[in-house]
């Protein structure tokens, strides 16, 4: 083509323009098709959200988790009268019963933890209300063990 101004001239631009309508068309048709197919996926996205969404654990979820790891201790009783293995109390914990309470928590909570089910409500305080019980807080290894039974969760 020339860029003389008969040759400008003589470009058809009909012919330009109703290429560049039809591209358009195609255009708008593939854009159609793209959001009906991206309205589809978000459908299918919001159901699977809904059916896979974990229930929240209940305070009696999270007390058997307490119990479980304190059977180390000889049960909750156990755990509040030696402080949960802190030196000095009585009875005696063996050594490693703190280690042991952990995987024993650690065991409990992967059974209760298959993805079905989240951690909610106030664990700590559901561990201390348990483990502490009417002891003082003041030097008392179940608050350090009610965290890492938290952060294992």
């Amino acid at each position: 083509r020339s860029s003389t101004v008969e040759g400008v001239q003589n470009i058809q631009w009909s012919r330009i323009t109703a290429e560049a309508s039809h591209y358009i068309d195609k255009q708008q048709a593939a854009i159609k098709t793209l959001d009906a197919e991206i309205e589809g996926l978000d459908v299918s996205i919001r159901e699977a959200m809904t059916k896979e969404r974990p229930n929240p654990t209940t305070p009696q979820q999270l007390g058997e988790l307490v119990h479980a790891a304190s059977a180390v201790f000889g049960g909750v009783a156990g755990a509040q009268a030696t402080m949960c293995g802190k030196p000095g109390m009585r009875p005696r914990q063996p050594r490693g019963a703190t280690q042991r309470s952990q995987e024993a928590f650690k065991a409990a909570a992967a059974q209760l933890f298959t993805g079905e089910v989240r951690l909610a409500g106030d664990f700590i305080q559901v561990c201390k209300d348990l483990l502490i019980g009417t002891q003082p807080e003041d030097g008392n290894y179940c608050i350090q063990l009610c965290q890492l039974f938290k952060d294992e969760a």
